[in-house]
C-alpha cells in the first residue's frame, strides 16, 4: 500500500510518536510510506526517529504562522493532487492533520475520481474538551472513509452508534520497545540531572508543560512523596513548555529545587528512563500516555494519577491509578521500599505493553483498517 501520515509538525507529543513509529513499522513490513508535516521543526526533536525508508515532505517548508498553516493547505492538495490521487490511504492525525484530510476527501468526491481512502484517528479519546469543540470535532470526523479511536471512551460510544454506516474501530497505541541504555550511560544522566551519586531512589514523569498536563500537580505529588520518603529520595519532571517557569516556581516555594530536577527536553527518554525507579503518569479512565507506554516497555513500573474522580478501575486496567494524591503517594513510597514488589511489578506491566502496545500490533490492525477503508472509499466513489 501507499500510505500518508498528515500532522501538523514533528514535534515531542504522544499522537507524533504514534505516527512516527506505526509509519516506520509499515515502511519495515514494504509499504510505500510518506509523512506530510505542516512545516518543519528542529528535526531532534522527532524527524531523527523517522525512518530512511519514510518520505518526509513539508505543506509550507516555510515554517508558517498558525493560520498560515491552515490556509496553505487548500492550494497544496490541488497543487499535489495528481500524486496525492496515486496514494491508497491518507492517515490523518490531530486538528490540523484532519483538516488536511478533509480537503483530499472534498476534491476527491468533488472530481468525482479514483482518490485515497481518507482515515483519522482520535487521539484526544478522553481528554478534556470543551463541548463545543467536541461536537465540531465529532461532525467533521464523520465525513471520513474510516475513523479510529485509540480507547473506549462513553462520547466516542456514542458518536459510533449514531454513524453506523462509518466504519469505526478501536485500535491501542503501540510504541517500539526503547533501546537498553548501559548502567554507566543512565549514571552519567543522573549526573547531569542532578541526582547525587550513591544509592538514591528516584521517581520521574516526562511530558509537555501545558496545563492540560498537570505538571503543576506532580510538583505537589513529588513533595508528598518527599515527606514520605527521606532526603534520599530524588524527582525527575522532564519536558519543556509554556509552563516551565510556573513549575520552576512551584519547586522552588515546596522548598525542593536540590531535590526535583527539571531537565528540560528530553530528546531520548530511554536514558531518562534508565536513569529513575518509578514512572509516574497521568491517566484518563483507562488510558494512558505513550510515555507510560514507553516507560513500561523499557521494564520500569508504573502509577498514575487519575483525572477522573469518578472512575471505578476495570478489568483491564493495567495501571493503578487514584485521583487522590495521598493514597498514589503511599503507594508510590511503598513501592519504591521494596525492591521485590517493584520488579515484580514492573514485570507484569512490561509483558501486559508488549503483548498489547507493541508497535507491531498496533500496525497489523491499522493495515487491516486501511484494508477496510479502501473498500469504503471504493462504495464512495461508485456512487
Amino acid at each position: 500500500m501507499k500510505i500518508v501520515h498528515i500532522l501538523p509538525a514533528l514535534t515531542k507529543g504522544g499522537a507524533e510518536r504514534v505516527a512516527v513509529d506505526l509509519a516506520n513499522e509499515m515502511a519495515a513490513q514494504g509499504h510505500e510510506l510518506t509523512l506530510v508535516a505542516g512545516h518543519p521543526v528542529d528535526p531532534a526533536i522527532l524527524a531523527s526517529r523517522l525512518s530512511p525508508s519514510v518520505d518526509l515532505r513539508f505543506i509550507n517548508p516555510s515554517r508558517p504562522g498558525r493560520l498560515a498553516k491552515y490556509r496553505d493547505a487548500g492550494p497544496w492538495v490541488k497543487r499535489e493532487w495528481d500524486w496525492l490521487a496515486g496514494q491508497d490511504v491518507v492517515h490523518a492525525h490531530m486538528t490540523y492533520g484532519g483538516f488536511v484530510a478533509g480537503q483530499i476527501r472534498k476534491r476527491r468526491r468533488r472530481l468525482k475520481a479514483a482518490g485515497p481512502a481518507v482515515v483519522e484517528t482520535c487521539h484526544s479519546v478522553g481528554m478534556p474538551m470543551r463541548a463545543h469543540m467536541r461536537w465540531l470535532y465529532a461532525r467533521l470526523s464523520a465525513n471520513r472513509d474510516a475513523f479510529a479511536l485509540m480507547a473506549e471512551d462513553p462520547f466516542w460510544n456514542s458518536f459510533r452508534a449514531r454513524h453506523p454506516g462509518l466504519h469505526s474501530e478501536v485500535i491501542l497505541n503501540g510504541v517500539s520497545a526503547p533501546r537498553e541504555v548501559p548502567a554507566d550511560e543512565a549514571m552519567v544522566w543522573r549526573r547531569a540531572t542532578g541526582i547525587p551519586d550513591g544509592r538514591r531512589i528516584a521517581a520521574g514523569t516526562i511530558g509537555v508543560l501545558r496545563p492540560e498536563r498537570r505538571p503543576l500537580d506532580f510538583v505537589d505529588l513529588f513533595a508528598r512523596l518527599a515527606q514520605r520518603m527521606g532526603p534520599d529520595s530524588h524527582f525527575m519532571l522532564g519536558g519543556g513548555g509554556a509552563m516551565e517557569q510556573q513549575v520552576r516556581a512551584s519547586v522552588d516555594a515546596a522548598g525542593l529545587a536540590d531535590r526535583i530536577h527539571l531537565p528540560g527536553m528530553i530528546d531520548e527518554p530511554a536514558v531518562a528512563l534508565a536513569g529513575i525507579d518509578l514512572y509516574l503518569t497521568l491517566n484518563v479512565g483507562p488510558v494512558t500516555g505513550i510515555a507510560a507506554l514507553e516507560a513500561a516497555m523499557a521494564g520500569l513500573p508504573v502509577l498514575a494519577l487519575q483525572t477522573q474522580p469518578d472512575y471505578r478501575p476495570g478489568e483491564h486496567d493495567w495501571i493503578w491509578s487514584t485521583p487522590d494524591p495521598d493514597a498514589l503517594a503511599e503507594r508510590a513510597a511503598a513501592l519504591l521500599a521494596d525492591d521485590r514488589a517493584r520488579r515484580a511489578l514492573a514485570d507484569r506491566q512490561q509483558a501486559y505493553a508488549r503483548a498489547h502496545h507493541g508497535v507491531e500490533a498496533m500496525a497489523r490492525a491499522y493495515e487491516a483498517f486501511y484494508e477496510a477503508a479502501i473498500a469504503a472509499a471504493r462504495r464512495d466513489a461508485a456512487r
